[in-house]
């Protein structure tokens, strides 16, 4: 089994693979404000999952695993605004941050309830399904240890205890590495390039070992 030190640098390839195809056709001109707000939260999730590789890297485990449930939600919030958000949800989420527009955010849906709304919404739209249903088996399988970690509940404290696993910060790192790809799958639909699509898509392929599991181009994000 790969140590955690090559699982991030298989990471810091793939994650560098994926960006370079991004950047590479990098325009996402004529993107409407759903598009955007869709945008800077898919940005935000591969920041995170950036971040969450440097803080194993540097021996933070607790609060790597931390970042999961951040790069999560930013993942999930992305897919909620371009497929399930209505417009005044999504003008609500874009307009410039104000002491005014900040108290009125607050009222925007919770984490479980926008991944509700992709799952009424995937009825219609099936082709979502296989961006939403990963996104409900991350919550269903890791949702209240991820909260753990964000709150110092039992598992952080353990772990500062007993030890972290190596076996378990690499299972983390892949699960992140999924939400990365997929927020980089979404980014990529705005480029309006099908070559950048198909690379980003494929990507997983070559990385198939530091990768929670196989998600094909089939699927759409």
């Amino acid at each position: 089994m790969p140590s955690l030190e090559q699982t991030l640098q298989r990471s810091a390839a793939f994650l560098e693979a994926l960006m370079d195809q991004i950047s590479s056709a990098e325009d996402f001109g004529g993107a409407d404000e759903r598009q955007e707000a869709a945008i800077a939260a898919a940005e935000v999730a591969i920041e995170h999952g950036t971040a969450l590789n440097a803080l194993f890297d540097m021996g933070l485990a607790n609060s790597a695993v931390a970042l999961l449930r951040l790069e999560y939600e930013a993942l999930l919030r992305s897919a909620w605004l371009l497929y399930a958000a209505t417009d005044g949800e999504v003008a609500k989420a874009s307009t410039p941050l104000t002491r005014e527009s900040g108290e009125a955010a607050k009222n925007l849906p919770t984490a479980l309830t926008m991944l509700q709304d992709l799952e009424r919404k995937m009825k219609v739209e099936p082709g979502i399904a296989g961006l939403v249903m990963p996104l409900r088996e991350l919550r269903d399988e890791a949702w209240k240890p991820m909260n753990a970690f964000v709150h110092c509940g039992l598992h952080p404290l353990a772990r500062v205890r007993d030890g972290f696993p190596e076996s378990l910060a690499i299972s983390v790192v892949k699960l992140s590495n999924g939400l990365i790809h997929f927020a980089a799958r979404l980014l990529s639909r705005f480029t309006g390039n099908r070559k950048v699509m198909r690379e980003v898509d494929e990507a997983f392929r070559v990385f198939q070992d530091v990768m929670p599991m196989v998600t094909g181009p089939h699927s759409e994000p």
